[in-house]
């Protein structure tokens, strides 16, 4: 059998490895998944980065998400009263996340309270924030 014949089977490991590599497409979502399960069993205040932060009862600081990625450290801190401005450099990534923030807006409820409270920004922190 010539390489080309193994790659184009199914059953071959180079083949799977292609197909798993596709995957599902890229998308931020915080009306379903993961962000919302952590968002109704997570543990609260107590979890490790609400801490960091400074999240205490009666204190919701402003915090910047210099590193905004897909945005779920900054939803976890929203959802817990924190106000939270997200910079985002990757001009994929922001898109990303103006999506799928306006579709948690869209859907409204607790989960758009929690992203009104979140205001994205497109550019590179090092640029836009004070030394």
């Amino acid at each position: 059998m010539r390489d080309k014949d193994k790659h184009d089977r199914k059953d071959h490991p180079a083949a799977g490895a292609e197909r798993a590599s596709l995957g599902a497409p890229l998308r931020c979502d915080f009306v379903g998944g993961a962000v919302n399960h952590r968002l109704r069993f997570g543990g609260g205040r107590g979890q490790d980065l609400p801490k960091a932060a400074g999240l205490k009862p009666g204190v919701n600081p402003h915090i910047i998400d210099a590193t905004a990625g897909l945005g779920r450290d900054a939803f976890l801190l929203a959802s817990l009263g924190a106000i939270v401005t997200l910079i985002e450099r990757s001009a994929e990534m922001h898109e990303l996340l103006r999506d799928g923030m306006a579709r948690a807006i869209d859907a409204g409820g607790i989960t758009g309270d929690i992203v009104g409270r979140m205001t994205l920004i497109h550019g590179d922190a090092i640029t836009l924030l004070p030394t």
